[in-house]
Order: structure tokens, then C-alpha cells, then sequence
């Protein structure tokens, strides 16, 4: 994630310091772009009769003691408390089964004790926010019948509630407040290897955030072999990431299902078999995406060991484009009402042109908002301002329900948005922040789009 407070890219990673299958603490790293890191060196620790929980002398681990296989650390920009400012659950093993542990951090380097630890069945927990509803949710592993591995929902206002409300969820079986909520289905995509295309998909882990106007869901979605396979033959689990998004954070809508991620399939690279999203999803960095995930390595101790994190990078809003050639297309939307004045676009058309136009609810064209007026675009930014002749902006029209209809040529049009401000901030939400990003929403604009 990205801290606003020190400006500062902030890491927490798995770390074993005996090479077994179970990590046994945390390690932090910090950047400053995101991409060079450094493992901060903790002198003396300011709370030296929480050696447990406090940072290791000499050492960049800030949680040790533990046995853990997952975690997911996040940033509560509203936190009643400082000291709940960071928030982590986690899988960890206790030597008889599964519990999910939440913790508490100020500054992300001096950890609570474990605060509320539940028994849970599965070791894949998660969990986010979601700001349209204002309600955290956890979402849990449950794995059986035909769909096998895939995820259980538990929602709450209150953090450490919804802790303290997990439940132990059995197999397939849903407890208390906890639904089932999805799981892979036949239009992913199957095992590269012929061996193992017989392996019905299944959804290993599920990373959700907050991104501009819905949530966005990076999907695991394993496609085989089993771990005794795994094991026999020195093999990796085969785990690609797919994209989904949702309106409400419960319903998904996945119309393409081309990976984001793929990891290869040959022994001795970095990324083999096995990619897994970070929780987060993604950082907001200028124009692109900064989206960062685990991959393994082959390893003589076992298939999770000696992982790797890897940094894949895409178009802000790059999920999707309308996309026209040299004959020009155009696109209506349906009716839509705003509070903001200055029409954005995110288009890639360098070689082409984008215009926009106006109509009212029964589709005649408002002047003087009309395609003949519009001052054509020809560019490939992530936010270009729209004007028309004859008008400074769309203040008449602010509260009235409209359609836009957009003209391209030659281009892709990725995004669109009305903005109070010349700057172009959306308001959205950023996912894991982002340099200039001063909280969770792009309250900036162009000001953090490199080039622009």
C-alpha cells in the first residue's frame, strides 16, 4: 500500500527463518517509487516487554513467534483509535488446526498482541473495505462439493466485530452470519498442461478494492494438480490471476476471462506455476496501475517455498476500452445525472480523434454541446479535459439527466468522468492510494498523472 502520512510504499512479507512450509514472522520493506526497496534495520525496540510482537533488533521483522501461511494488512483512514490505524488478519497455525488472527498497528512496525484469534476450517483468509456500503468484510475458504475451493462472506461496520464474529465454517457448511459468496465456474481457463486439463477451475484466494465508482476483485484461480501430485512430482500448483468487478461488493460480473497475470509453466523461473494477488489489488502511480503479486520458485522445500513478489504494470482504468479504426464508432450512454461541470476522458487516440456530445432525455442534442462544437481530441492521456465552443463547461446542465454520445476514430476510449474541478479529480477511490494521493479518493486529478 502507499501511507500518505510519510509518503512512503509500505511492504509486509512472509518470512521463515527455518525454510519450512509454515512462515514464522513478518518482514517490512518501504520505497519511495515503488519499485526500489529497502528492509529498514529496527534498532532497540521501543516496547521491549512485547519482544513477541515488537520489532526484532538488527532485523527488519516486526512480528515474529507466529506460524503463518497468508495475511492481508490494511490502511483505516478513519480509525477511532491510532493505534488501530493498520489492521492485519492472517492465517496463522497453531498446531492443531487454523485460526484467524486480527492485530493492530499505529505505524505498521509495532504489532498488537493478537487481539481477537477465532478457529477457522480454512487457511486462506481475507479480507477489505467497502467504502459504498461502509462495511468490512471478511471472507474466508470453504472448499467442497463441485465447485472445491472458494470463498464464504461476513460483513460488519465495526472491524474488530466482524473479528470477533468469524466463523469456523466447516468444509462447505456456512456458520453464523457468514454466506457462501463465489467460486470459480467453467468459463475460466484450464491447465496449460494437457495432464492436468481435467481439473474443473477453483478459486484459491480473492483480493478486493476500492477502484474509482466499484470494487475491483483480483481472482486466483487454480486449475490443478493436487499438492500430493505437487509434491510426487516437483511440480507447482498452477494459480493465474483474473480480473471481476462489482457495484456492491457482493455481486460479481466477470465478462472476460483472459488472465491479468499468468505465471509460466517451466521449472527455473522466477514466476513458476504459482501467482497469487496481494491484498490491495492494485496502487494508483501516475498513469498506471502498479499491481504487485507472489510467485514461486521451483524449491527443494516444498511448493511454497522461496517465493518471489512481482510487479505487473497497466493503463490506469486499463481494464477495458471501446476501441474504433479508421471508420469512425460512436457510443451512447444510458441517461445519467452529475454535480460536476468538466467532462474527462482517458483516451489512447494519437493517430485518430475523440469527440463528445450532449443530449437530453429524449435524445436531441443540447446546444451548444453538439459533435460540430466539440474541440476535437487527438492524444493518449489518462485525463483529457472535453470543451465545446460557445460553452465554459457543463455547470448549465449539473442535475438534469442527460446521455453522453462519444465520436471516435482511430483510438480507445478507456474511461469518462465529470469533475467539479479543472484538475480533474474524479473523487473515486484509488485502491491501495498512491504518490499525491492524500487519502483514499482522487481528490487531486491531473496534478498525479505523470506527463499530463
Amino acid at each position: 500500500m502507499y501511507d500518505p502520512s510519510d509518503r512512503l510504499f509500505k511492504m509486509w512479507y512472509l518470512h521463515s527463518t527455518k525454510g519450512d512450509y509454515y512462515c514464522d514472522s513478518y518482514g517490512y520493506a518501504v520505497s519511495k517509487d515503488g519499485i526500489h526497496w529497502k528492509k529498514p534495520v529496527f534498532a532497540k525496540s521501543k516496547k521491549p516487554d512485547e519482544e513477541t510482537f515488537s520489532p526484532k533488533q538488527g532485523t527488519n521483522l516486526v512480528i515474529k513467534g507466529c506460524r503463518t501461511c497468508c495475511n492481508v494488512v490494511m490502511l483505516d483512514h478513519d480509525a477511532k483509535s491510532p493505534d488501530e490505524r493498520f489492521a492485519m488478519f492472517s492465517s496463522d497455525w497453531n498446531g492443531r488446526g487454523w485460526s484467524c488472527v486480527y492485530r493492530a498497528s499505529a505505524d505498521g512496525i509495532h504489532w498488537s498482541a493478537p487481539l481477537v484469534s477465532k478457529a477457522v476450517w480454512g487457511d486462506y483468509v481475507q479480507a477489505f473495505h467497502n467504502p459504498f456500503r461502509d462495511v468490512w468484510v471478511y471472507e474466508g475458504r470453504i472448499h467442497g462439493g463441485d465447485v472445491g475451493r472458494s470463498r464464504a462472506y461476513l460483513e460488519n461496520r465495526d472491524l474488530r466485530k466482524l473479528a470477533e464474529s468469524v466463523p469456523y465454517n466447516r468444509g462447505m457448511e456456512v456458520e453464523g452470519d457468514s454466506v457462501y459468496w463465489v467460486g470459480a465456474d467453467d468459463l475460466d481457463p484450464r491447465h496449460p498442461d494437457e495432464r492436468f486439463k481435467k481439473f474443473r477451475p477453483q478459486l484459491y484466494s480473492l483480493a478486493v478494492a476500492p477502484y474509482e465508482s466499484l470494487m475491483l476483485g483480483l481472482f486466483a484461480v487454480w486449475t490443478g494438480p493436487y499438492n500430493s501430485t505437487v509434491a510426487k512430482e516437483g511440480l507447482q500448483k498452477y494459480n493465474q490471476i483474473l480480473t471481476g468487478f462489482s457495484r456492491d461488493g457482493f455481486h460479481w460480473d466477470r465478462p472476460d476471462r483472459v488472465p491479468l497475470i499468468s505465471p509460466t509453466w517451466k521449472k527455473g523461473t522466477w514466476n513458476y506455476g504459482n501467482v497469487q494477488p496481494v491484498g490491495g489489488c492494485c496502487l494508483v502511480v501516475g498513469d498506471k496501475l502498479y499491481i504487485y503479486f507472489s510467485a514461486r520458485v521451483e524449491d527443494k522445500t516444498g511448493m511454497h517455498g522461496n517465493a518471489t513478489t512481482g510487479l505487473a504494470t497497466l493503463r490506469r482504468d486499463g481494464f477495458a476500452s471501446l476501441d474504433a479504426g479508421e471508420e469512425p464508432g460512436t457510443i451512447t450512454t444510458r441517461p445519467i445525472s452529475f454535480k460536476g461541470k468538466h467532462l474527462f476522458v482517458n483516451v489512447d487516440c494519437p493517430n485518430g480523434q475523440l469527440k463528445a456530445e450532449v443530449l437530453d432525455a429524449d435524445g436531441k442534442v443540447i446546444e451548444p454541446f453538439t459533435a460540430a462544437n466539440c474541440k476535437p481530441l487527438t492524444c493518449d492521456k489518462t485525463a483529457a479535459i472535453v470543451t465545446w465552443d460557445g460553452a465554459d463547461d457543463l455547470a448549465s446542465l449539473s442535475g438534469k439527466p442527460v446521455r453522453l454520445r462519444f465520436h471516435l476514430k482511430n483510438g480507445s476510449l478507456y474511461a469518462f468522468w465529470i469533475s467539479v474541478e479543472k484538475s480533474g479529480a474524479s473523487h473515486g477511490y484509488v485502491a491501495s492510494g498512491g504518490p499525491g494521493f492524500t487519502g483514499p479518493r482522487d481528490t487531486v486529478g491531473i496534478a498525479t498523472s505523470a506527463g499530463d
